[in-house]
């Protein structure tokens, strides 16, 4: 869904036109604006059973009709979802393939095709070992923020309501060993969004509510 803005007021939420007979989920805008990338089960009988990556494209008139992502190296599993497009034209997404453990991938685009998908290095990667989500990554991929029941997070007996928003940062060309953002984990499912193109504010969801918060969090986790 979207909303507009126009003369300082916020329009009601409407469906994009692409999403309104399928279920449509985690879109994520390229860097530049020019292309939304999403989950959807268009092909799979309208069910959440399978889910792939899809995009479209921005146009003069509009958005274009949507494309899935190559079904050979990208798209070939139950589930692949949580795009996310980084400056280096390099994608992460969320792979879950029948009895393994979900991992992180990304793969890198070259103007024509994409890579081998790649598990992302340990420590990330040892997430699987624990119920997790939907990544967010920075769009020049210094850090990255995820929901994980990981030690450290709030314990419960629901692996998806302890879930707490962890973050990880790329230094000398390998991921961080992940940390927990106290300043906004709550006890419940805490949900990465998106961060504002100029990247000051994070957006997420805790007990089913939309917040947002300021990203100075981060200098001071990145230490």
């Amino acid at each position: 869904m979207f909303i507009r803005q126009g003369e300082g007021l916020w329009s009601a939420p409407d469906t994009f036109a692409f999403s309104k007979k399928y279920h449509c989920i985690e879109p994520c805008f390229s860097p530049d604006g020019n292309m939304l990338l999403f989950s959807s089960d268009r092909n799979s009988g309208n069910t959440e059973k399978t889910l792939s990556i899809w995009k479209v494209d921005r146009t003069k008139s509009g958005w274009s009709e949507p494309t899935q992502l190559d079904t050979t190296t990208i798209n070939f599993n139950d589930w692949t979802l949580g795009a996310q497009w980084t400056i280096n034209e390099r994608l992460y997404f969320l792979r879950r393939i029948s009895g393994m453990p979900q991992s992180f991938y990304s793969a890198d685009w070259n103007g024509q095709k994409f890579s081998e998908p790649k598990p992302l290095d340990a420590p990330i990667h040892t997430i699987s070992r624990y119920t997790t989500w939907n990544i967010l990554v920075a769009p020049d991929e210094s850090y990255m923020i995820f929901p994980s029941e990981r030690p450290g997070s709030h314990q419960g007996t629901d692996p998806y309501a302890r879930m707490d928003l962890f973050v990880s940062f790329r230094k000398n060309n390998q991921w961080t060993i992940p940390k927990s953002i106290d300043d906004i984990n709550n006890p419940g499912l805490d949900y990465p969004l998106t961060i504002s193109p100029d990247g000051k504010h994070l957006f997420y969801t805790s007990k089913n509510t939309l917040h947002w918060f300021g990203t100075a969090f981060l200098d001071t986790l990145n230490k």
